[in-house]
């Protein structure tokens, strides 16, 4: 008959609980050492040892075998075969994948916030060249547009200057907004059909004056620059050939 009926629930749950005595204690100890039965009793009734155990096969062999040192005060004094074997488990894990198996440790470090440029263009990384294609605007509702987005943003929007960029066949100026930010987008088509954005935020409080500068943002060649309380993007799809020259020579007007 298997040793594991030899000990009732509440005996195994004192044990994981380090409430046995010395004597049940070191009973079970010698017993889970030849009984499978046993070992997976405790297992089941171990509220920590599925998650020690998937978490503990994740880590790389060498890891595994990493010696863990306890001080002679934090050795537990009851469970020592089996709850030394968690212990040291989640203490590998502690120092391999950063915390303590069924313990709360140090928050994990939320990720920065995108930028104004960055969830530009990761709107922008979803056009293609049919996005693009199939706005049409007459000069009427272009002219509309442009006089409706320079009020939002507080400057003048020249329509002759972003309709006379080379390469780049304007389509349309709508209004946006980044963190309560008024951020307009003028989308254009590149000679190639490849989708071209020209973005302008107001930046309160902000007036530095930097050049263009080109950058890669979600895989998209882009040039960015601030004047005046204000930044500008250009960004391109890909495929989109002379975004820095276009960059400079926007640059000259905003």
């Amino acid at each position: 008959m298997s040793q594991a009926m030899h000990f009732s629930d509440d005996n195994l749950r004192a044990y994981l609980d380090g409430q046995a005595d010395a004597d049940l204690s070191r009973l079970i100890e010698d017993a889970v050492e030849g009984d499978p039965d046993l070992e997976q009793r405790l297992m089941a009734l171990d509220p920590f040892a599925a998650a020690v155990q998937e978490a503990f096969l994740a880590v790389p062999n060498a890891a595994r075998l990493a010696k863990v040192d306890l001080p002679e005060a934090e050795r537990p004094s009851s469970g020592g075969a089996w709850r030394g074997v968690a212990v040291a488990a989640s203490l590998t894990l502690a120092v391999g994948l950063g915390f303590f198996a069924g313990r709360e440790t140090a928050p994990v470090q939320e990720a920065a916030a995108p930028t104004w440029r960055q969830q530009v263009a990761n709107y922008q990384s979803l056009y293609v060249p049919e996005t693009v294609a199939s706005i049409e605007a007459s000069p009427e509702q272009l002219q509309t547009q442009f006089e409706r987005a320079g009020a939002v943003l507080g400057r003048d929007l020249p329509l002759e200057a972003l309709a006379g960029v080379d390469g780049l066949d304007l389509r349309r100026a709508q209004v946006l907004a980044f963190n309560d930010k008024p951020l307009i987008q003028v989308a254009f088509a590149a000679d190639n059909g490849v989708p071209v954005a020209f973005c302008i935020i107001r930046l309160d409080g902000d007036d530095r004056h930097t050049d263009p500068a080109m950058d890669q943002l979600a895989g998209l060649p882009s040039a960015h620059w601030t004047r005046d309380g204000y930044g500008y993007l250009l960004i391109g799809g890909k495929g989109a050939e002379g975004i820095e020259a276009m960059s400079e020579s926007l640059a000259q007007v905003f």
